[in-house]
C-alpha cells in the first residue's frame, strides 16, 4: 500500500451515523475523553492535535471525492476515476474485511475530517501490516495532523493488533512524505527503480518498514 501523505448518495445504515469498523477489533482498550463522548461513532484514539476513530456513513461523500482528486491520486500512483459502485464496496467492506483497520482522521476540538488511515494486509501468523495515510485538504497539509496520527496509529499496531512490523511505499519523489516517516520511526528498505508510472513518467518506489521496539 502506498503511503504518500495526501486515499453522491450511498446505501442506507442501520442508522445514521453507524461505524463502519466494526468486526475489526476496536475494542475497549480507548480512554473515554470528551472527545469520545461528542463523537458519534464510538471508541477513538486521542491526541493533542487530532483523533482516529470509526469512519462514519456520512463521512462517504468526502472520502469519495478524496478518492477521485487527480492530485491526490498521483501521490499515490495513476489516476482512474473511483465511480460508486467501486467506492460502495470498499467504504461498506470495511467491517467485512478483518485483515484491514480503516480509520477517521479528526481534528481534536472540531472533529472536523482531515483525512484517513489504514491499515491492510494484516497477517495473523507474520503480526504484519502495510499502513497508508491520506490528509485530504491542501491547507490542512503540513500541520503536524498526519504525524500525530501516525503516531497514535502506530502505538495501536503494536498494543492492539500485537503487530510486529509495519511497511509502506513512497511513490516518486517526495522528501516530505519520506521525513514524516522517519520521524516516526521508518527507515529505508529498499528502492523498486522506474515501479509506478504517474503522470506521464516512470517513478521509483521507496520501500520502508519500521520494527516493534526499534529506537
Amino acid at each position: 500500500m502506498y503511503g504518500g501523505l495526501e486515499a453522491g448518495s450511498h446505501h442506507a445504515a442501520e442508522r445514521q451515523g453507524r461505524s463502519l469498523n466494526g468486526g475489526t477489533g476496536l475494542s475497549a482498550a480507548f480512554e473515554t475523553t470528551e472527545a469520545q463522548a461528542l463523537h458519534p461513532g464510538g471508541p477513538m484514539l486521542i491526541g493533542t492535535k487530532v483523533c482516529l476513530g470509526p469512519v462514519l456513513t456520512e463521512d462517504a461523500p468526502k472520502l469519495l471525492n478524496w478518492q477521485n482528486s487527480l492530485g491526490l491520486c498521483h501521490i499515490n500512483g495513476a489516476y482512474r476515476p473511483c465511480d460508486q459502485a467501486r467506492f460502495d464496496d470498499w467504504f461498506f467492506g470495511i467491517a467485512k474485511d478483518n485483515s484491514r483497520v480503516v480509520f477517521s482522521i479528526r481534528r481534536q476540538g472540531d472533529l472536523q475530517l482531515l483525512g484517513y488511515l489504514q491499515i491492510v494486509d494484516i497477517h495473523p501468523v507474520h503480526r504484519t501490516g502495510e499502513l497508508g495515510i491520506l490528509i485530504g485538504n491542501a491547507d490542512q497539509q503540513g500541520q503536524g495532523y498526519g504525524q500525530e496520527a501516525l503516531s497514535l496509529a502506530i502505538t495501536f499496531c503494536w498494543r492492539d493488533l500485537n503487530l510486529q512490523r509495519l511497511s509502506l511505499c513512497v511513490v516518486g519523489e517526495n522528501p516530505r512524505a519520506i521525513h514524516v516517516y522517519q520521524k516516526s520511526g521508518f527507515v529505508m528498505e529498499g528502492l523498486r527503480r522506474r515501479a509506478a508510472y504517474v503522470n506521464s513518467s516512470y517513478v521509483d518506489v521507496t520501500l520502508m518498514g519500521l520494527l516493534r521496539g526499534s529506537p
